[in-house]
């Protein structure tokens, strides 16, 4: 009979081959599973079959463990989630009966309005004047493309020439789940995009670097990393959003809202969010709604 660490490695083989899920997650499913290995081996019950180390009440008392040690709500249920996708595994290959985890509540999670910057401070920013180098320039488009489209971080980073269309002013991104979707961008973007291309092409040459494909590069002229991507979105933002936890994800917080705040269809935003499901886009209408709840307490009569 496999051991649980051995059907562990069984599983993430499978999300990686066959349910064609990103590096990032099938490493984030590793993770939470060597968590609960560890969990236990410290409770010296490592020894077993799977239905009795995966039993819920097992579980629960991992659960309660890692809340107890003021893990956020949001983090057990993530780690949660992993366990119930491994039990479906295991049901699957008739390991398992049941799935174990499946019963268990997941932790309710209060919901957080997400911080935003209005349009007219972003404009403001982006409008600003700029050095005409190439670093420069690609740190504002970085902006510009990240506002302009919604696009995740990590989608950005793994932007290749092939995937952006200046002329049909249109991005290919590959989403989570392995699912991609093309975001439209207007004309600003589409002419910013031009000038930074124009002086990549320049700065490789100066280096004598070969073209990887990779869109936006380093100082050093090799691909972006995510964390550089961070770094940079985190500076320029500080000057217009200091203290409202300024980050990559806070610009596409900020293209949802901007979106719905003028009318745009919340399905619409859910597409071009690449969310699988309007629950998670629903959130952004719903600070659509409290802004103009604030509007409305701030100016009528009878409010």
């Amino acid at each position: 009979m496999n051991t649980l660490r051995e059907l562990r490695t069984d599983f993430l083989l499978d999300l990686s081959r066959h349910r064609e899920l990103s590096p990032r997650t099938v490493d984030a499913y590793g993770s939470d599973l060597n968590q609960y290995l560890l969990f236990l081996e410290e409770s010296d019950v490592f020894e077993g079959a799977p239905a009795e180390l995966l039993d819920a009440d097992r579980v629960r008392d991992y659960l309660s463990v890692l809340l107890k040690v003021h893990l956020s709500r949001s983090s057990v249920s993530r780690k949660l989630a992993a366990l119930r996708a491994f039990g479906n595994f295991l049901v699957r290959r008739e390991i398992l009966e049941t799935n174990p985890p499946s019963i268990l509540r997941t932790p309710r999670i209060p919901k957080h309005l997400p911080p935003a910057i209005s349009s007219d401070e972003l404009l403001e920013l982006l409008n600003s004047p700029c050095g005409e180098d190439f670093i420069s320039q690609r740190d504002r488009t970085l902006l510009e493309l990240l506002y302009g489209t919604g696009i995740r971080v990590s989608e950005l980073t793994e932007l290749t020439l092939g995937k952006v269309d200046t002329g049909g002013q249109t991005v290919r991104v590959m989403g989570k789940g392995g699912k991609e979707r093309v975001c439209p961008f207007g004309k600003t973007v589409a002419e910013r995009l031009k000038t930074y291309l124009a002086l990549r092409k320049s700065y490789l040459a100066e280096r004598e670097q070969p073209d990887t494909g990779v869109f936006f590069l380093s100082n050093s002229a090799t691909p972006l990393s995510r964390f550089r991507a961070y770094r940079i979105v985190h500076r320029e933002l500080s000057r217009i959003s200091a203290g409202k936890g300024v980050s990559p994800h806070l610009l596409r917080h900020c293209f949802a809202t901007h979106l719905l705040d003028n009318g745009a269809d919340l399905v619409a935003v859910k597409e071009l969010l690449g969310h699988s499901s309007i629950a998670t886009t629903q959130v952004y209408a719903h600070v659509s709604i409290e802004r103009l709840k604030a509007a409305y307490t701030q100016a009528h009569p009878r409010a």
